[in-house]
């Protein structure tokens, strides 16, 4: 089992691997990035939901942009898994204007008007933002944050502080 964020070049990046001994049911929870006929596809993978139970908020079409969270009975084949739920999520619960937030992960892309997007929320800084063993120019595609600040009507999170996160060597000894 593998949890992590996507990197700008849409490769995983683990912050923790768990080994299973076996696996009942495989999940994968991401943006959908455009539907044709019974089929979606998420970071590559391409989700068919014909049999599966769909479940979203006003009972909507499944449609590119919404956050979904998909379990399937098996493993992809061919690049493709069989879901047996797709559940619509809400992928920032709680991002009402004037709610803080703190927000860690990688930067996916540089946007204009001095705002970027970390883990699909747009970050918006400014002079008032606070840096944190970096600079501005230190914001970069794929460079590790960690993000304070309180959303605005649009869901954008104003940023009152950005911390850059530091490279740490780490040794692994296993068999």
């Amino acid at each position: 089992e593998v949890h992590g964020a996507l990197d700008a070049d849409r490769e995983i990046r683990a912050t923790r691997v768990e080994l299973k001994s076996s696996l009942d049911e495989y999940e994968v929870t991401g943006f959908i990035e455009g539907v044709a006929g019974d089929t979606f596809t998420i970071n590559d993978l391409i989700v068919n939901f014909a049999g599966a139970a769909v479940d979203t908020e006003e009972d909507a079409p499944l449609a590119a942009g919404m956050y979904v969270d998909v379990a399937a009975a098996d493993a992809p084949v061919g690049g493709t898994l069989t879901a047996t739920e797709v559940e619509e999520e809400d992928h920032l619960p709680g991002a009402a204007p004037g709610q803080r937030a703190e927000i860690q992960g990688i930067v996916t892309s540089l946007e204009p008007g001095s705002q970027f997007v970390l883990n699909g929320v747009t970050v918006q800084y400014g002079p008032n933002t606070e840096f944190e063993d970096g600079s501005v120019a230190s914001i970069v595609v794929n460079a590790e944050v960690e993000v304070e600040g309180t959303f605005d009507a649009n869901r954008v999170l104003q940023a009152r502080e950005i911390e850059f996160e530091r490279e740490l060597n780490i040794r692994i000894t296993a068999p």
